[in-house]
């Protein structure tokens, strides 16, 4: 980035729209997960993590202090880079993997502790389970994938490229790179985001095996799809695809109609 980077800046509008949805009892957040068929070494993979946060200023990022009689929050960069959250585990099976996968998913991930994210990882004979838990106040699902493909990258000491000539503050006025030209367009957008909040604001529904617990949280059903399916859905993507629909391919799956997040 071609500019200094603010110690503290305001939130954006979607910044303030998800921090009024999130909530303990049903966090907001962004669920990312890599499987390695290795055993990574604890203290390169924090170093790797601690470096991808210096890449990407969001994930260092805390909700600065702030007073009743103000009418907006600011993000507040530390001066010195967050503690990795790094929390590691031994699995032996699916069920085990699952629990702590569901644990880790359903903390709500404070902003007033930086960084915005926290870490798990899952060791079992087969391989490595990298997970993160971000808030969705701090990021969306393309956010997420970099910053972990950023963490992939610097484990590996692969280089990790990042576009020099961006400015981060311009980059987060939403409003100025993808606001409404005309009175047409801010219409529509209006009727999109009041249904977007009615349907955020109402009871999510919820699924469970039979016999199991009601609870508040995240639960999540592994769904693998093969080469054919994936295949499959890139090529509905072609048509009319969204933005939010990369959340498909990064592995997020929303089931807007029902406000389920999986």
């Amino acid at each position: 980035m071609h500019t200094e980077l603010p110690e503290r800046f305001p939130f954006s509008l979607t910044d303030e729209l998800f921090f009024h949805i999130d909530v303990p009892e049903t966090p907001f957040s962004i669920q990312m997960e890599a499987r390695v068929n290795a055993r990574l070494d604890i203290k390169q993979l924090r170093e790797a993590i601690a470096t991808a946060m210096m890449l990407h200023p969001m994930m260092r990022a805390g909700v600065a202090p702030w007073s009743a009689n103000q009418q907006s929050y600011d993000w507040q960069l530390p001066e010195e880079l967050p503690v990795v959250p790094l929390e590691v585990v031994d699995v032996r099976t699916e069920e085990e993997l699952q629990r702590v996968r569901m644990r880790l998913q359903s903390v709500a991930v404070s902003l007033d502790n930086p960084p915005p994210f926290r870490c798990l990882l899952a060791r079992n004979e087969e391989g490595d389970y990298l997970m993160i838990n971000t808030s969705h106040i701090a990021s969306d699902a393309t956010g997420a994938y970099r910053f972990i493909g950023s963490v992939l990258r610097a484990y590996a000491r692969l280089p990790d490229p990042q576009p020099q000539e961006l400015d981060f503050l311009e980059c987060r006025d939403l409003v100025k790179q993808f606001g409404a030209r005309r009175i047409g367009q801010r219409l529509t957008r209006v009727r999109r985001l009041m249904g977007i909040l009615g349907s955020s604001l109402s009871s999510p529904a919820r699924i469970a095996q039979d016999g199991a617990d009601m609870s508040d949280g995240v639960s999540i059903l592994p769904l693998k799809l093969s080469e054919a399916d994936t295949a499959g859905l890139q090529q509905l993507r072609l048509n009319g695809a969204t933005v939010n629909d990369e959340d498909v391919l990064t592995g997020t799956f929303h089931d807007k109609t029902a406000g389920i997040q999986q």
